[in-house]
């Protein structure tokens, strides 16, 4: 089978790129702080990650594309931008336009300020929302351009259109199970000879009201003054990785920052013996340097996980890292994100949330998120023997 390497990555979140981002945690911040929502009165305050401030043309060939996007499309086109020159391949087109693009995302998103106007226009003389009125007035005060911002496929398009990407695609939605879909896809394309590399990765808008009173309903979604587990802190952020065959990367002299030795996506029971069988494990019973954890921050299934590799890798198990309560959750983008920062952690030497791993050379990326499908992919740096 053909062996898959990693040769970028790129992401804008709270803190920035994965360097920034890293950098930040190093030192010991956390992107989580106290979130209104805005144009909404009377609706909970929250603990979240804003994505930090960026320009949303920079990879805009024109800039007019830039009306065509939402902000979870702004996010996702920057991230790819970010991952596509970390690969090299900005000033290569032709290798751009073959390659394949798979894109989860979360649910649709808007700022409430871009309806108020139709929501005001509305209202009968008593304050009440009049559905008719709605129809025959306050549709046309939306911006023309807006439900084409908020159709889920928009952040593919405008990532195909800025960078002429031309190949196999999908975008899939809410879950980070999805995005595990999505690498599982490129993973298996690549190694079978479908296609030689691909742009994979997550975006979502998780601080607007549609997202939010969704996540609120399933009890998801960490408040200021939350006292249980559980609950996530929710971001906006985007996170994209490319995947290329190690033969494909040499030919154009591009530098693999890591590679994929196993991608696992499956249903197993939420039990120690189910886990660990899941984990699996090389022959030889060589265990991961840590197992970075996405989606699980509830201290029962945590404890579930850490019996789980204590079993898969008995004697020293890896021990269970995770960047959720400091960068936020964001479940489609969560897992690349993920696996981001730890490709980053180990070309850097050390996993900036473990102060006790130096020289990471084999990290095992698990995406726990509750009611979703778990995903496990293993990577280890270019140097680790196989």
């Amino acid at each position: 089978m053909t062996e898959v390497v990693i040769s970028g990555i790129g992401m804008h979140g709270a803190f920035g790129d994965f360097g920034d981002t890293l950098d930040a945690l190093a030192q010991g911040r956390t992107a989580v702080t106290r979130v209104s929502v805005d144009g909404a009165p009377g609706f909970p305050d929250v603990l979240g990650a804003p994505a930090g401030p960026y320009d949303p043309g920079c990879y805009a060939p024109d800039r007019k594309l830039v009306k065509y996007m939402s902000r979870t499309a702004q996010l996702a086109v920057l991230a790819s931008g970010r991952a596509i020159e970390r690969a090299g391949l900005m000033d290569d087109p032709q290798s751009r336009a073959a390659m394949a693009l798979f894109v989860a995302t979360g649910y649709i998103a808007f700022d409430l300020s871009n309806v108020a106007r139709s929501a005001e226009a509305s209202k009968t003389a008593d304050g009440a929302f009049d559905l008719g009125r709605m129809g025959e007035e306050g549709l046309r005060l939306c911006h023309p351009l807006m439900p084409f911002k908020m159709l889920l496929n928009m952040p593919l398009g405008l990532v195909s259109i800025a960078f002429g990407i031309r190949g196999e695609n999908f975008v899939l939605y809410p879950g980070a199970d999805q995005a595990g879909i999505a690498f599982e896809t490129a993973w298996r394309g690549i190694r079978n000879g479908r296609f030689v590399r691909a742009l994979v990765g997550g975006c979502g808008q998780g601080l607007s009201p549609i997202p939010l009173a969704t996540l609120i309903r399933q009890d998801r979604v960490a408040c200021p003054d939350d006292t249980g587990g559980g609950r996530f802190p929710i971001a906006d952020l985007a996170a994209f990785v490319i995947l290329e065959s190690a033969q494909a990367a040499e030919d154009r002299g591009a530098r693999a920052i890591a590679r994929i030795d196993s991608v696992r996506l499956a249903r197993p029971q939420r039990s120690s013996q189910s886990l660990a069988a899941f984990f699996g494990g090389d022959p030889d019973g060589h265990r991961p340097d840590s197992v970075v954890v996405t989606g699980c921050i509830d201290s029962v299934d945590l404890q579930v996980l850490t019996d789980a590799a204590a079993s898969a890798w008995p004697g020293t198990p890896p021990a269970l890292a995770s960047f959720d309560d400091r960068l936020g959750h964001c479940a489609a983008a969560s897992l690349p994100l993920a696996l981001g920062l730890a490709v980053e952690s180990m070309s850097r030497g050390s996993v900036p949330v473990q102060q006790d791993l130096s020289a990471p050379r084999d990290l095992l990326i698990l995406s726990a998120a509750a009611d979703e499908a778990l995903f496990s992919c293993r990577v280890r740096s270019v140097e680790a023997p196989q």
